[in-house]
């Protein structure tokens, strides 16, 4: 993108729809510097109008560069924008955050940036605010780095499972998923047929664990009728997952005191399904809800 550009020291006049981006000062050297600057200087050649997808694509690329005081900085300066301009564009602009920084298919995702957004937005009274609200506690939900919370799940063989057990020691990617979603069972289709990920699984050097909620002839302690779930009554138990894959359905101890259908109270961070998390072998969160691009590049490159 431009903003690389111009955060490598190279000169850009204007992007393509016509901004002229800021020329930063020479004295400022650091990636981080020149990041804030940009934030900072990004909208000063604005004119009042409808800002342009490509231009805040260009503007949020920046963010995962800058520190923190230049995240909230870029960002009230954005909001203040769109404020002054009316109801429409403030609807707009909340949607195309949303997505811009939050879907794990956007190029220009980051949470942090979306934080600093949630603040200025809830701050500015945007009418999404109890939107805004729910998805900024979601996002600060099991935090890269985190331990992975430990929740309990009946097998497609009707055990008990611990999670923490299930995946001690060993890198795990965690699947949360819904056998009715074409999403997830396109993503399974994709992990089924990846080489390297089935050559971890055989030399006990990765795990998958893949964990779905119950259906509606299901309750919360994973039984039918007081008799433990199955691979026979699990039409999206194990007869559709991978080799070598431990799958599972949700049981009410997984979350804390709450419905399992209730994923706004979940102990992980599920906007959607599917919702993919790698784990160390020390438990920690190394990715969440990420693409499964992203999470067999660092699962290949950690294993090597």
């Amino acid at each position: 993108m431009i903003t690389a550009a111009a955060l490598a020291g190279w000169s850009t006049e204007a992007m393509p729809q016509g901004l002229p981006l800021p020329v930063i000062p020479e004295e400022l050297t650091e990636p981080a510097e020149r990041a804030d600057y940009l934030l900072a200087h990004f909208w000063d050649g604005f004119r009042s109008r409808v800002i342009e997808e490509g231009e805040l694509a260009e503007f949020l690329s920046v963010f995962p560069h800058a520190t923190e005081e230049g995240k909230k900085l870029g960002a009230g300066k954005l909001v203040a924008i769109v404020d002054a301009q009316g109801e429409e564009s403030v609807l707009r602009m909340e949607e195309l955050i949303e997505g811009y920084l939050l879907d794990w298919r956007s190029p220009v995702r980051c949470d942090a940036a979306y934080l600093a957004f949630a603040d200025a937005m809830m701050e500015a009274g945007w009418p999404g605010g109890e939107t805004t609200a729910y998805l900024r506690e979601m996002v600060m939900r099991t935090p890269v780095g985190a331990i992975a919370p430990d929740f309990r799940f009946i097998s497609d063989d009707g055990e008990a499972l611990s999670f923490r057990e299930t995946a001690a020691g060993v890198r795990c990617v965690l699947l949360f998923h819904d056998p009715d979603c074409g999403e997830c069972r396109e993503l399974i289709g994709k992990m089924r047929e990846d080489a390297a990920l089935a050559a971890l699984i055989a030399a006990g050097k990765l795990r998958v664990v893949a964990v779905r909620m119950p259906g509606e002839e299901e309750n919360r302690e994973g039984t039918i009728g007081g008799i433990p779930l199955t691979r026979h009554h699990l039409p999206g138990g194990s007869e559709v997952l991978p080799e070598g894959w431990t799958g599972g359905c949700a049981t009410e101890g997984w979350i804390s005191g709450c419905a399992v259908e209730d994923l706004g109270e979940s102990l992980y961070a599920i906007p959607a399904f599917p919702a993919l998390y790698l784990v160390s072998p020390e438990g920690r969160v190394e990715l969440k809800d990420a693409s499964w691009e992203e999470v067999a590049s660092v699962m290949t490159r950690k294993q090597n």
